[in-house]
């Protein structure tokens, strides 16, 4: 029996490490569960997003809109005293709508009204203008090379780097679908815009940093906060098992090995959003947006910009964007660091033999009930050896291989009693939140 238990024992811990698909997404909707039983507290952040939704384009048109258009809602929001504002748009093409161009598309048009046109200002200088004067951030979407992506001219940002080179670590991309050259020149920053969800395509982790090429590129959220904070550098830190954390003006971001950062999802919340519509008639009121991080993006059900979260099966994409931007101004961001995984075998071997040495002596039920004991320890302990740790709060193990190896040792023991079936146990995510503090 003995050797039996052992054998067992040994098959979840090789089952966990390797963590197939299966087990892997268990753990997830695991974490989906706990999500939605404790989602983050909506309080409140210095984040709103300019919806460009059904209303605006029922007021101004169909997208895309003149950049002329776009360079006004820019100018009303820092009228408004916005901190910054970044776009969850690409802007690849010239617009259509330039004055000039429209001339050339239309042959038939009296000749002093194509010669009045042809000297009107040209709709993309308007809006790289626009983008010059004020601190905005622009996104490019990341492609493979079958896609037509290019990272060709790609500069990387200023990173300074504490630890190994975290570019082997990084989620690896060929190139970029970038914005016209006038306005990547213009804008104060550029962040990536990055498909991000598991196998069930569900939006649980956003990378802080990905490779492009040969270059490490910021994702669009941390991309504003450097800009907001005005900084020019980021620290990534990194140890032997991948990426640590990301710091931003003092702040530390902790990121799983791969340099993703989960999200703490609050629940939604309508007031997250103002119409565009509202900003470019100027019924706003300026105090809701005074001093935030502005995000534009569209809601529009017809733009297809829809995901799905742990908490909502359909999001628009630029409300992910904000959720990780007020998870990092929280400090209510979900950590799980490196050495998890080892600390989590180790527990489970340790609790899993001594599972099996003392059924046969004190019996099945008395085991149950000490062992459920250690795994409400090992759920709900932090790692004692480290208490006066700065950040001790942020380490929590999981339990998942430690309560499915208790009751499913158990339950063997019972069954070859009682000849009972066994239940299915069930796996637990570890996770918890850290105090990061503000942003300076």
């Amino acid at each position: 029996m003995r050797i039996a238990g052992c054998v067992f024992l040994f098959v979840l811990l090789a089952l966990r490490y390797w963590d197939p698909a299966p087990v892997e997404v268990l753990r997830l909707k695991t974490l989906d569960l706990f999500q939605f039983i404790e989602p983050r507290a909506t309080t409140e952040q210095a984040v709103r997003i300019v919806d460009i939704d059904e209303r605006s384009l029922e007021a101004h048109g169909q997208w895309p809109w003149p950049r002329t258009l776009l360079a006004e809602l820019t100018k009303k929001l820092f009228d408004a005293g916005v901190a910054t504002v970044g776009f969850d748009i690409v802007f690849a093409e010239a617009d259509r709508l330039t004055p000039s161009r429209v001339a050339r598309n239309l042959p038939d048009l009296p000749a002093d009204l194509r010669a009045a046109l042809a000297s009107s200002p040209d709709n993309d200088q308007v809006f790289a203008a626009a983008l010059k004067t004020y601190p905005t951030v622009l996104g490019r979407f990341l492609r493979t090379r079958d896609e037509g992506g290019s990272a060709d001219g790609l500069r990387s940002p200023s990173i300074a780097k504490l630890g190994d080179d975290p570019v082997p670590f990084l989620p690896r991309f060929d190139g970029v679908l970038a914005n016209l050259p006038i306005f990547e020149q213009s804008a104060h920053g550029v962040g990536m815009l990055v498909p991000t969800h598991e196998r069930d395509n569900i939006i649980r982790r956003v990378p802080a940093m990905v490779s492009v090429g040969k270059t490490v590129q910021p994702t669009l959220a941390l991309e504003m906060l450097r800009v907001a904070t005005g900084q020019k550098t980021y620290v990534v830190k990194t140890d032997e098992a991948g990426i640590a954390s990301v710091v931003i003006a003092g702040n530390e971001i902790p990121a799983d090995r791969k340099g993703r950062i989960w999200v703490h999802y609050a629940s939604p919340r309508p007031d997250l959003y103002v119409s565009a519509a509202d900003i470019l008639s100027g019924k706003i009121d300026a105090s809701l947006i005074q001093g935030h991080v502005i995000l534009i993006g569209t809601s529009a059900v017809g733009l297809r910009d829809l995901r799905a979260t742990p908490l909502k099966r359909s999001t628009p994409g630029v409300e992910i964007h904000a959720q990780v931007l007020e998870t990092i101004l929280s400090g209510s961001l979900l950590a799980r660091p490196n050495f998890a995984i080892g600390a989590e075998l180790t527990a489970s071997l340790v609790i899993g033999l001594l599972i099996v040495l003392l059924i046969p002596r004190i019996g099945a039920w008395w085991t149950l009930a000490m062992g459920m004991g250690l795994g409400a320890v090992v759920v709900g302990g932090r790692v004692v050896a480290v208490p006066e740790a700065p950040d001790a709060d942020r380490y929590f193990l999981s339990a998942d291989l430690v309560l499915r190896g208790l009751c499913d040792a158990v339950v063997h023991e019972l069954r070859a009693r009682t000849g009972g079936p066994p239940p299915d146990p069930q796996c637990v995510f570890p996770l918890s939140r850290t105090g990061s503090g503000q942003l300076a």
